[in-house]
Order: structure tokens, then sequence, then C-alpha cells
């Protein structure tokens, strides 16, 4: 991909990271239960969604049928949902997730040869990374911003010092977020948030109850405009 190219991709992606702050992020959740989730969550005011990958190699079925899932989304939703997929963790699952139209990447580790094909693939790519030398390093390898994963064992001070020596890199904190601690998060720097099971209830999506999910959202969209 070519340099400019690949700035205006990840220019876009930190434009609707800066506005919309919030990754919802929807793991083992069923490809015909994908479209409502997200419809509902669109209500409650949210626009990023990452939908993260199975294990190809021990559940290919499901694999498959979040692959569909994905394609299905970028169809209903377009440009109205920025789209991404997560735990992509070989260049493989890259490829595919890619394919199916996930605009950015998210991985739970830092791998250069996925960061590399993603970057090939016109995608952003989201390594996940948890010391300072693992950000730095993923960072130089072409991220716009970094996935901090498991914030949630260390807290919010640790993201704090975190930025302290590194105050412009854009920081995503995931794992244990809820919304009664996600303020504390932002407060300490971070430029993003990724929620899963605190926001998307996979119950309450197998219920059906798009309600519940919409006032999830419109709750995390209530406590940022308050808090900024």
């Amino acid at each position: 991909m070519r340099k400019e190219n690949r700035e205006a991709v990840n220019d876009r992606f930190l434009q609707e990271l800066d506005k919309h702050k919030i990754i919802a992020i929807l793991r083992g959740v069923e490809s015909k239960y994908l479209l409502p989730t997200v419809e509902a969550l669109c209500e409650g005011g949210l626009r990023m969604v990452e939908v993260a990958l199975p294990d190809a190699q021990y559940h290919p079925e499901r694999y498959e049928d979040t692959l569909k899932g994905i394609r299905a989304l970028k169809e209903g939703f377009g440009e109205q949902v920025y789209l991404g997929a997560g735990t992509v963790v070989t260049t493989q699952q890259a490829r595919e997730a890619a394919q199916s139209g996930a605009g950015y990447l998210i991985a739970p580790n830092f791998d250069p040869e996925v960061v590399d094909c993603a970057i090939e693939l016109g995608c952003v790519p989201l390594p996940g990374v948890f010391t300072p030398s693992e950000i730095v390093a993923a960072v130089k390898a072409g991220a716009p911003a970094v996935k901090l994963f498991p914030v949630g064992n260390m807290g919010p001070d640790y993201l704090k010092a975190i930025r302290a020596p590194l105050p412009d890199l854009k920081i995503i904190a995931v794992g244990g977020i809820k919304p009664e601690n996600m303020d504390s998060y932002m407060k300490a720097g971070a430029a993003g948030i990724g929620m899963g099971g605190a926001l998307c209830d996979r119950g309450a999506i197998r219920a059906g109850d798009w309600g519940k999910l919409r006032r999830s959202a419109q709750e995390l969209v209530r406590i940022l405009k308050e808090n900024n």
C-alpha cells in the first residue's frame, strides 16, 4: 500500500476513534444475531464495532460463520458502522477478515508479520501490547494505535504511568472495563475503550432483548458526554 494511502486509512481510523471513543466488542455472537445486535448498538449511539474471530483450527464452523457475519454487517451497514475484526493472530486471518469487509484488525498480541499484512491489505493494524517496549515496537512497525491488554489487571494507574513518557501515542484500553470504571481510564489518557461483555450481553442478544443493548449503548454515550 502506498504511503499516502496508508496515512489516509490511519487518519480515518484515528478520527473515528477520537469522535466515538468506544469500540463495541462482539465475541461468540452467531452471524444470525449480528445485524440486530449492531442495529441496537447504533440506535444507542455507537458506531465502532469489532467482531472477534474464533480459533479457526478448533472451531472451523464458528470461524466461517463469523466471517459470514462480518460480510453481512458490511453489506447491511456500509459506512454507517466502522467495522473491524478482532483476535486476528495470523496473516491468513488478516486476509480473510479484510476480504470480508473489516477495516481494522485487532489482535491480543503484537506480531510484526500480521501488522505488515494488515498494512499491505489496506487495513489498520491494532496490535495488543502490555509493556512500553511492546508499544514502541508496534508503533515503529506501523500501527497508528495500540490495544493495551489486559489493562484491567493493572488498572488506570498503569495506563497513566505508561502515558507519562509516551504522551503522544494512541492507546486503546481493553480488558475488564465496565461502564462504572470507563471514565477513570479515559482520564488516565486512553484514546479509546474496547468493551465486550459489559456492553454486549450475550444472554440479551440470544433472547432478542435489543432494548437492553440499546440502553447499554446510550448509557456509555451519556457517560462520555458528561465527562468530556
